[in-house]
């Protein structure tokens, strides 16, 4: 690419969530990095999420508004808008080429009235396709899909004039970079080809090194000033308040640990960081302070994963299709089953027994560095290929 291309990215870098804006934060800075000199997150935003998310009210969104606003390459032009004819005039006028991705950004819910006769799109996380995350054929600049996900969505609802819609869509493509294998089953759904032309490539925060970026004394003392013990062994916990999941828990806090949550309120947390003033590369980096942790979030898991922490992923979320989840995979990737609790099929037993394996059997550090090195090669081989499309499309 030449020195005057710029390329710009539509992904979910918006809102109070930790691991979706550090997700924007790593494939920006990877395509900075590894592509082009001038890369921009077109700040597309959508009234429903903002509500959803409420305003800024402490510590944790204040630090996680301050860190999209002042640290993510925002486009200097901001659309708040369910329309997207603006947004893509602004892309078709000021880039040289556009990525989708990372993230669930292509994750649709559907809902059917009227004895299954009209089709809504009402969920609030969901906007409503045609949405910003499926650029239309009038964007004439090279499209590629850096590890886009379709997340639970359960395809069999789509209509057919969207299903041909998105085959138009995504034809348009140059590259399709997908996260998960369900996404790879989607495309295989809406069309053969475009599933032949897919390739998995990992998550973006794969594919720089995070922890560089932290200042790991500081972020000790930090913790150490909001009641976090380094004398005694640690959970990092990531659980929404499950009594049956706490009972095993409340077991942990018997052999001598201390409990620190974050993200999502639970009661049995011993330190509860839930609205503490943390960036999202800092709290990626908590979890590299810990001894062991359960989480139900995908980037505190990619956190843990990277960093030798021995885990449990806990997954509540389920699709009416299959069994597939972000977290399985993620699991299933790293020869990790033994070490997943699904809610949704599971018991507190089969959880407590995943618990006493994490205490009583060796990490397999050997095993998931082999893994690491392979999803670093990928993400490599990937941008590499990206670098290819661009100069071949690119006048």
């Amino acid at each position: 690419m030449s020195s005057e291309s710029k390329i710009g990215i539509l992904t979910l870098h918006s809102g109070y969530n930790e691991g979706a804006i550090l997700q924007a934060f790593c494939l920006a800075s990877n395509l900075q990095k590894n592509v082009a000199s001038e890369v921009e997150i077109v700040d597309h935003r959508y009234p429903s999420k903002i509500r959803a998310y409420g305003p800024v009210c402490d510590e944790k969104t204040r630090s996680l508004d301050d860190f999209i606003n002042h640290s993510l390459p925002l486009s200097k032009k901001q659309f708040i808008a369910d329309d997207h004819k603006g947004t893509f005039e602004f892309i078709g006028e000021n880039y040289s080429a556009l990525i989708t991705g990372s993230d669930e950004l292509w994750k649709l819910k559907y809902s059917r009235r009227c004895f299954g006769l009209i089709s809504e799109q009402k969920n609030p996380w969901c906007p409503a396709f045609p949405n910003v995350y499926w650029p239309d054929e009038g964007i004439e600049i090279p499209k590629i899909a850096y590890a886009a996900s379709i997340g639970k969505t359960d395809w069999r609802t789509i209509p057919g004039k969207h299903i041909k819609r998105m085959r138009n869509i995504l034809s348009c493509y140059n590259l399709i970079g997908v996260r998960d294998r369900r996404t790879i089953s989607f495309l295989k759904w809406l069309d053969a080809d475009l599933a032949e032309r897919s390739e998995w490539v990992p998550d973006p925060v794969f594919s720089i090194d995070v922890l560089s970026l932290i200042d790991r004394e500081m972020l000790k003392q930090k913790l150490k000033q909001w009641g976090v013990d380094f004398g005694r062994p640690r959970i990092g916990l990531v659980l929404k308040d499950t009594p049956e999941l706490n009972k095993v828990i409340a077991g942990m806090k018997q052999k001598g640990f201390q409990v620190v949550g974050l993200s999502v309120p639970n009661r049995i947390a011993d330190v509860g960081l839930f609205d503490k003033g943390l960036t999202p590369i800092e709290w990626f980096g908590v979890f590299a302070l810990m001894d062991i942790c359960v989480s139900q979030r995908m980037h505190a898991c990619i956190s843990c994963i990277v960093n030798d922490i021995p885990f449990i992923a806990v997954d509540f979320y389920s699709n009416p299709m299959d069994d597939d989840t972000k977290l399985k995979d993620l699991m299933q990737s790293f020869n990790l089953p033994d070490y997943y609790y699904n809610s949704q099929e599971g018991s507190s037993r089969k959880f407590h027994r995943i618990s006493e394996k994490l205490f009583n059997d060796p990490w397999p550090v050997s095993e998931i560095a082999e893994k690491l090195l392979l999803f670093s090669h990928r993400s490599r081989e990937f941008t590499d290929k990206i670098n290819r499309t661009l100069k071949e499309t690119i006048k």
